[in-house]
């Protein structure tokens, strides 16, 4: 919706796996039909995971450790185009993955609704797409009053006595 803030991209309970790796080179994301260049944005955030260690005395899963990932992004905002690099397991890039957002800065954004394409890469070979459609709502803004500013006269001088 315009004027609203970022929206998720991709389901909290998104399924991500490479059937012969473990981990994962990077992730391309593209706004297919940018219109609003400038001012559409694709981000995500760093998380929090914690390391499980399974094998532990009691068969009970332990949290060993939670480590903040910061994935390293490249945001180009006249293609439209964000690349997510610099982590490892196909589950780290599943929980940044995530967060994945678009927003749009336009105080009047064009109202098509866009095609956000979705790649992961292993390094050797890419993922089939996967398109996440971003509707466009329209605000009504309201009407409002602009105050002109009070003209003053430089050539009307007063008394001064």
């Amino acid at each position: 919706t315009e004027e609203r803030g970022p929206v998720g991209l991709v389901s909290q309970d998104i399924v991500v796996w490479d059937i012969d790796n473990a981990t994962l080179d990077s992730v391309s994301v593209r706004i297919l039909n940018l219109l609003d260049q400038g001012s559409e944005i694709l981000a995500v955030q760093s998380v929090l995971v914690d390391k499980v260690n399974e094998n532990n005395v009691n068969n009970r899963a332990k949290v060993i450790e939670t480590t903040r990932l910061i994935p390293n992004t490249t945001y180009n905002q006249t293609s439209g185009l964000l690349i997510i690099r610099g982590l490892d397991s196909v589950s780290e890039y599943r929980e940044v993955l995530k967060t994945l957002a678009y927003d749009n800065l336009a105080d009047e954004p064009h109202l098509e609704n866009r095609s956000v394409e979705i790649i992961l890469s292993d390094g050797l070979l890419e993922s089939a797409a996967r398109i996440s459609i971003v509707r466009m709502v329209p605000i009504n803004d309201p009407p409002r009053f602009i105050p002109r500013r009070r003209l003053v006269n430089p050539h009307i001088l007063e008394d001064v006595a």
